[in-house]
């Protein structure tokens, strides 16, 4: 451990930020839940979309672009779990820290950020540039939401499965060390699945929702009425079983139109476990434990297939733990002890893991001022 820390008595209560790709999740360290929840996005004005009368600004960011999307050009900075434009990653997070939180000094609060997986070193050096240049923060951490989730439940020891907007990933932590050949990531995640059901909405029922706006929709719509089939076979048998009026479910539009959907809410789900059902090669979420537990060892095996730890938006799809511990009690054999936690707030999980490690008094010691990064 260094010798040299940075005073934190001198200094008022950190901030922890997880950079989510499609939501930014925000708030002081201590707290049990993120204060500020904001879209990941920056929308420019259409003219051609707004009335001539109206009074709009030229440019919003997060929820307010969120809400005033039909009349934006959205840009999203954090894309595939990357910063790809970081004039609007900079934009959010001073809108974040100095309108949403009200920062009045920032100097007073060191900052923990939460780091892509696979970004590169360069794009870490330029988001701590960013905010020790630009922004002025006096200290920052960074690091990855595995470790953070993993703190999030109070462990030191688990199988972390991630599955987000961009990305779904996997790695295995024994006694705080992070087992670097266990990572495993695909891109599999909610977006894809977003995806697939407007593919399949087009496809089965002729509805076209191809902008950005329209994408929006259908992830509300996944949100509100799709869930993971424990076992697709017999949900499709089941399904079947009923008549077209009482199975659909409804979903009203903005303009007042109604979409509905049979099958795709229990089908479209099932690329996270089948990819290759929208022509991925890439593995599914449970191949992808199955491989980093696997990277324990013999010894580390029990440890991890008990604790395993569900983080991102995406597992809280209704039936995702239930169908991942099927699969794993499939690939393991009945007589593996699985465990699967799957905390009421995992969607934050990350976030909540930022605050309880910038609580503990050791942090002091983790902190890197911009005099010991420009060294």
């Amino acid at each position: 451990m260094n010798t040299t820390y940075f005073n934190t008595d001198l200094h008022n209560q950190p901030i922890v930020i997880d950079n989510g790709s499609c939501v930014l999740k925000a708030g002081f360290s201590g707290d049990l839940r993120p204060n500020i929840l904001e879209y990941n996005v920056v929308g420019n004005l259409n003219k051609s979309n707004a009335l001539p009368t109206s009074s709009y600004r030229e440019s919003y960011i997060g929820n307010e672009a969120q809400n005033l999307r039909i009349i934006l050009n959205l840009n999203y900075p954090f894309q595939n779990d990357r910063i790809e434009h970081w004039d609007e990653a900079e934009d959010i997070w001073n809108y974040i820290l100095f309108s949403k939180l009200e920062v009045e000094n920032i100097r007073e609060h060191p900052i923990l950020l939460t780091e892509s997986l696979v970004g590169s070193k360069s794009d870490k050096n330029k988001m701590c540039e960013i905010f020790y240049e630009k922004i002025g923060s006096p200290a920052l951490f960074t690091s990855n939401e595995f470790i953070l989730s993993l703190y999030g439940v109070g462990r030191t020891t688990g199988c972390v499965v991630t599955s987000g907007h961009s990305f779904s990933g996997v790695t295995s932590i024994i006694d705080g060390q992070q087992l670097l050949p266990s990572t495993k990531i695909n891109r599999i995640s909610g977006h894809a699945v977003t995806e697939y059901l407007a593919n399949q909405l087009r496809n089965n029922h002729g509805i076209l929702l191809n902008t950005t706006s329209d994408k929006e929709l259908v992830r509300m719509l996944k949100e509100r009425c799709c869930f993971v089939s424990p076992h697709t076979t017999n949900e499709k048998q089941n399904y079947h079983l009923f008549t077209s009026q009482q199975s659909p479910s409804n979903y009203k539009l903005p303009d007042g139109n109604v979409i509905t959907i049979q099958k795709e809410k229990f089908e479209v789900p099932e690329v996270l476990f089948q990819p290759r059902l929208i022509g991925s090669s890439e593995p599914s979420i449970q191949a992808m434990v199955n491989a980093s537990i696997s990277e324990g060892g013999i010894e580390g095996f029990t440890k991890l297939s008990n604790s395993i730890i569900l983080g991102g938006g995406t597992t809280q799809l209704p039936g995702f733990s239930s169908r991942l511990l099927g699969e794993l009690t499939t690939l393991f054999g009945s007589k593996t002890d699985i465990n699967i936690y799957a905390p009421k707030e995992r969607r934050f999980i990350c976030w909540i893991g930022g605050s309880v490690l910038t609580s503990l008094s050791t942090m002091k010691y983790l902190w890197t001022t911009k005099e010991q990064w420009k060294e």
